[in-house]
């Protein structure tokens, strides 16, 4: 997620509920995106549609 008021949010609210966030830069191609959010074995992914 880009760095918007949400993203904070985001962050503060898996903190709150004692999860783990990871963030991962956007700019990696998608096949590169997809590599690094299974290899940490993601349960979910929160995105933003349009920036």
């Amino acid at each position: 997620m880009p760095t918007i008021p949400q993203s904070i949010a985001v962050m503060l609210a898996c903190s709150r509920l004692g999860l783990i966030h990871s963030v991962v830069f956007a700019g990696f191609s998608a096949e590169s995106l997809k590599d690094r959010i299974n290899d940490c074995k993601a349960s979910a992914v929160i995105t933003v549609e349009v920036f």
